[in-house]
């Protein structure tokens, strides 16, 4: 048996994405927000000296709301989508209210945004060839203790993930413990298909089956996708390949699928 061992948990658990910071950063707006109305009614002029032109230039920041927004793509369809529902989130937000915003972020991603998409994709890769993949930092001892930390564990001296590199000092090599780069996994299909695979693309988005698609506005989305592909604007590119997959997936499908009478010959 072949085991491997995935680092899935340790961004989310320590805030290591790039998005977290700015859910730490408004969280401390809004503190300052609190100490300047706090400031005033006790009429204490120094502290509101120092914190209203700040504040006056800060914008207004929604409640954290992990309902999502509208796409580009949900614009195009034929077909209305399914309504996103949260079952855990609603069940839980009202324990989570008082936490920080940071800490509420990372609970709806960890139960029911990103982590459980990513962990369904690489179970099935991994059982597709035979592999057990395994996720220490998804132990439910530890995501107990991450989630008990306060923001400044995790984001500190402009470095996220701050008590995992703490706790890794004099076992990785320091310029991969302090190195504050984010290094992903890069996916090339987009610049396949502004480079060698344009042509491809260009035929899918002109095929029949794109255009009549039920599902999606077949001429709208070439219109976009041509653009797209013509500017190389990845953005875009990254909105087409969707339509072009599916449009290629359902080829496929059709093609294998056995006729009648193979049908009935198999059902007798």
């Amino acid at each position: 048996m072949v085991v491997s061992l995935d680092g899935h948990g340790a961004d989310e658990l320590t805030a290591g994405y790039r998005h977290h910071p700015n859910h730490a950063m408004i969280e401390a707006v809004e503190q300052l927000r609190n100490l300047k109305a706090a400031s005033d009614a006790m009429g204490v002029e120094g502290i509101n000296s120092k914190l209203a032109p700040l504040l006056a230039d800060l914008p207004e920041f929604a409640p954290f709301d992990p309902t999502p927004r509208p796409t580009p793509v949900a614009e195009v369809l034929r077909i209305q989508p399914y309504p996103f529902e949260f079952p855990i989130w609603a069940e839980d937000a009202p324990d989570l209210a008082d936490r920080d915003r940071l800490t509420r972020h990372i609970y709806f991603e960890t139960h029911e945004g990103r982590l459980p998409w990513i962990l369904r994709e690489f179970d099935r890769a991994a059982m597709a060839n035979g592999v057990e993949s395994r996720a220490p930092f998804l132990d439910w001892r530890l995501m107990t203790y991450a989630f008990a930390l306060p923001v400044e564990s995790k984001i500190r001296d402009g470095s996220a993930k701050y008590i995992l590199r703490e706790a890794l000092a004099g076992i990785l090599p320091e310029a991969v413990r302090t190195r504050r780069k984010k290094l992903g996994f890069p996916i090339e299909i987009y610049r396949w298909l502004a480079g060698p695979l344009k042509e491809f693309a260009l035929d899918s988005i002109a095929s029949e089956a794109f255009l009549h698609s039920p599902v999606w506005d077949g001429p709208r989305v070439r219109v976009m996708a041509e653009r797209a592909l013509l500017e190389e604007n990845m953005r875009g590119i990254k909105i087409a390949w969707p339509f072009i997959h599916a449009t290629r997936l359902s080829q496929q499908f059709a093609a294998w699928r056995p006729d009648e009478s193979r049908l009935a010959a198999l059902a007798g």
